[in-house]
């Protein structure tokens, strides 16, 4: 019996799923009360977070490269700024280091993105 084969389509609609329950955990996650008290382990969260949101961001919206790519790394990276200028109103406190952070994690999602994507163009034919 042969595996099932997944088109580009169906890899592309997972990977909007994916980003877009990633958003919201981070959109949620940012604006509940927080849960974590190292300083360290935080701004590794950040990074963390910001950067699987930054890497499934390419698989997601197809963009590779170019003006687009600057463009969505620059959405993503006011994205985690407004959050935390929204954060005050909700009993939490705005950081610059987690800004710094949630940008870090933007910019180490994009080699992420590159990689799902050679490893998609790898796995699956291009009329599959």
């Amino acid at each position: 019996m042969y595996p099932p084969v997944y088109s580009r389509r169906h890899l592309r609609a997972a990977f909007i799923v994916l980003w877009l329950a990633s958003l919201v955990a981070i959109t949620v996650g940012s604006l509940l009360p927080s849960a974590v008290d190292g300083v360290g382990s935080d701004k590794l969260m950040h990074l963390g977070a910001y950067g699987v949101l930054s890497g499934l961001t390419w698989p997601a919206l197809e963009v590779w490269g170019g003006r687009r790519l600057l463009g969505v790394a620059l959405a993503l990276i006011v994205f985690g700024l407004a959050i935390e200028l929204v954060q005050p109103s909700v009993g939490r406190e705005f950081s610059v280091a987690d800004a710094v952070a949630n940008a870090l994690g933007v910019l180490v999602g994009i080699p992420l993105g590159r990689l799902i994507r050679v490893t998609l163009r790898l796995a699956v034919p291009p009329n599959a």
